[in-house]
């Protein structure tokens, strides 16, 4: 198994959150102040909302339906504002719940597969992950020499073992 545990939960992460939670917080934080204060500019006269003579941005002067549909538009900004930053706090609270318990399973996933794993069996030493892949090279060397083989070179050694990597990582995928 070539990634490790950190590396498959940063991928997982990213996937999930494509924005970090930490800004999505922050953005509800400013949508909810910022109804706050459209609300607030709407109850004044410099309020889009009750401008008289809406124009568009080339300076011509709305239809009357045009106009009247903007300005309730604009009065009901603060409420669409704050309906949205619910929406985006739901969303947000949802995936933070799914992710945890998504964060889990992929550890656990991780580590039985690197329990089962014949690569890692054969490179790991002990439990501190200790690599002794030479340790095993210089082994099949002196067990050839004793069985009368010419010893295998250490770049041929190597090579086998991502071999047995790459075999191992596509078993794996294909029983997923």
């Amino acid at each position: 198994m070539h990634a490790d545990r950190q590396t498959i939960l940063r991928e997982a992460r990213a996937e999930a959150w494509p924005i970090d939670p930490k800004t999505l917080t922050a953005i509800l934080g400013k949508i909810s102040t910022l109804a706050d204060q459209i609300e607030r500019v709407n109850r004044t006269e410099l309020s889009p909302a009750r401008t008289i003579i809406l124009r568009s941005k080339k300076g011509v002067e709305l239809s009357f339906h045009d106009a009247k549909h903007l300005r309730s538009a604009l009065r009901s900004l603060p409420d669409v504002l704050r309906f949205y930053g619910d929406e985006l706090d739901r969303k947000v609270s949802i995936n933070r719940h799914c992710f945890q318990e998504e964060e889990q399973d992929l550890s656990s996933i991780v580590d039985l597969t690197r329990q089962n794993s014949l690569y890692e069996r054969i490179r790991l030493a002990d439990s501190r992950g200790q690599y002794h892949s030479k340790r095993l090279y210089r082994l099949v060397t002196a067990s050839r020499k004793l069985q009368g083989f010419p010893p295998i070179k250490l770049r041929a050694f190597e090579k086998w073992l991502n071999e047995l990597k790459k075999v191992n990582l596509a078993t794996h995928h294909s029983s997923i």
